[in-house]
This record gives structure tokens, sequence and C-alpha cells, in this order.
């Protein structure tokens, strides 16, 4: 990175002083424009309701390789592969239920075995989807430049 330099003379000090400026306005623009979307993005992480993974995958809309969709299935391999699930199932690391990205619940059966079912709250959905944009490309699950393909 290079230093800033102090303006010599009065024009060059005119001339930064018109280029923040501008620089500010385009800023200021900006947050405009991004101020719904956050506001909108704020009340989504407030949401109590929770997604199984199937409806997850679908609200996330990322896409594959391929250009089709990321089911949960793959989802679900996409969280191990990234350390978020452990081993083979769709459970995750106690971290990420401490930190209420994802819920599980454990039921009885009719033959008497104990199931898990994992679903994923709304900080959970935030999570996938900044987990999708910094790890997908360089795992090798998405093409450069499409990890940013989520509407949430």
């Amino acid at each position: 990175s290079s230093k800033p330099t102090i303006p010599q003379t009065y024009v060059e000090a005119l001339r930064l002083a018109a280029d923040m400026a501008e620089e500010v306005q385009v800023q200021k623009e900006l947050l405009i424009v991004q101020k719904p979307k956050v506001d909108v993005y704020d009340r989504f992480l407030q949401c109590t309701g929770v997604y199984g993974l199937k409806e997850a995958s679908a609200n996330l809309k990322l896409k594959r390789k391929d250009g089709k969709l990321l089911g949960s299935v793959l989802l679900s391999k996409f969280l191990r592969e990234a350390g978020v699930f452990q081993g083979y199932g769709t459970m995750p690391f106690k971290t990420h239920i401490d930190s209420d990205r994802f819920r599980v619940k454990t039921s009885l059966i009719a033959n008497g075995s104990m199931v898990s079912t994992t679903r994923v709250t709304a900080k959970g959905l935030a999570f996938i989807f900044k987990t999708w944009n910094d790890k997908a490309y360089n795992m090798g699950w998405a093409l450069e430049g499409d990890t940013l393909s989520s509407n949430v």
C-alpha cells in the first residue's frame, strides 16, 4: 500500500477535497440503497422459526458447479466437508448448536429407536450462506464467482 501524499499546492488540495467529497457521496448513496436490505436481514435474523435441511437448502438457493441448485443431501455433505457436521450424518458439532445455528430434536420412534433431526435456525441460514461464500469455491463445490448465488 502506498502512503497518501500531502497536497503541495492549493490546486492539489482542492482536487483532493473534491475527490474525497465524491467518494463520500458514493458511499452515502450505497448506504441508502443497502439500508432496506440490511433492515430485512436484521428482521430475518430475529426470526424464531426453524427449517429442515430441505427447506434451508431451498431458501438459500445455493448452486452447484453444474448450475443446478444444491439439494439437502449435498448441503449436508458440504457441511460435513466444511467441518460443521460430524461423521456421516447431519449432527452439527456442539459449538454450532450452542451458537443457536442448529437445533437437534431427538425422538423415540415406534420400534424403540432414537432418531435425531437437525433443524436450521435463521442464524444457521446466515451461517450456512457465509460458510458457502467463504469455502465453496476453494473446496471445489462452486465455480469462481458463483458463491454469492443466494437471495438471503
